[in-house]
């Protein structure tokens, strides 16, 4: 499995996903079906072994106009 960190910066991270739905409820059932709390927390706990403590943040984008 390869992972890439869209963003890095100023002790954030930042990941960015296209999605049907952005609302908090609709994005969260997303987050969990595939599986991108496990890609955030590999992420935080890669930085973490570094010795560089992040905030992990999902920049979402809907695929279509609402």
């Amino acid at each position: 499995m390869v992972l890439f960190i869209d963003a890095v910066a100023d002790g954030y991270i930042f990941d960015l996903k296209t999605t049907q739905d952005a609302h908090v409820d609709a994005f969260s059932k997303s987050v969990w079906g595939y599986g991108y709390h496990i890609q955030a927390a590999i992420y935080v706990e890669s930085m973490l072994a570094i010795g560089k403590p992040v905030d992990f943040y999902f920049l979402t984008v809907e695929k279509t106009t609402p």
